[in-house]
């Protein structure tokens, strides 16, 4: 049984609400080829329980804040050699700020890897993430995948219109159309 399949059921067994995310989430969808970390969307409400059951399974780490990251709960761990990302309340500082609070209408839907149900965050609000930390690497890969014709949720920007910074949500509004009139 592999991290992720482990974890998913320890958290699925406690009644967590999470969701799979980065490039834990994209690998799943073959935007990118690999990934370096799980990272785990929880909610306030499942912080401690996650965190119990991880400092069950594994090992906390240190965290080194970068600038621009001012998220509530942000922990670390090693998992038999793999590092898993707990994020509770993200908060972004970077010429604007973004706030996402994880809760139950962020997970886009499911995925079974070795019978266990692995929740999956919205690939557009990774796009908008990216967007706020300026990773151009990765919103490249996620417009191939949408400019190939895969299905882009668009409707999740709206949800952050008041969210994010008016200049970055005029910035993805207009990649987002650009993206739709390609696959129109």
């Amino acid at each position: 049984m592999n991290v992720l399949t482990k974890l998913a059921k320890l958290l699925n067994n406690s009644n967590i609400k999470w969701s799979l995310g980065g490039e834990s989430l994209l690998y799943h969808y073959r935007i990118v080829e690999n990934y370096e970390f799980i990272d785990v969307l929880v909610d306030e409400d499942s912080l401690l329980k996650t965190i119990n059951i991880l400092s069950e399974i594994g090992k906390e780490k240190e965290f080194v804040d970068k600038d621009i990251f001012h998220t509530d709960h942000y922990l670390k761990y090693d998992v038999n050699g793999v590092t898993v990302n707990v994020i509770c309340g993200m908060k972004i500082n970077n010429n604007g700020h973004f706030e996402y609070d994880f809760n139950d209408s962020d997970t886009e839907s499911y995925f079974m890897l070795e019978e266990v149900k692995i929740p999956k965050s919205y690939i557009m609000d990774w796009y908008i993430i990216y967007s706020m930390i300026n990773d151009i690497k990765m919103m490249k890969r996620i417009e191939e995948f949408y400019s190939s014709g895969n299905f882009m949720n668009s409707s999740r920007l709206t949800n952050f219109r008041e969210a994010l910074p008016v200049y970055k949500y005029k910035f993805i509004e207009q990649k987002v159309n650009y993206i739709r009139s390609i696959n129109a």
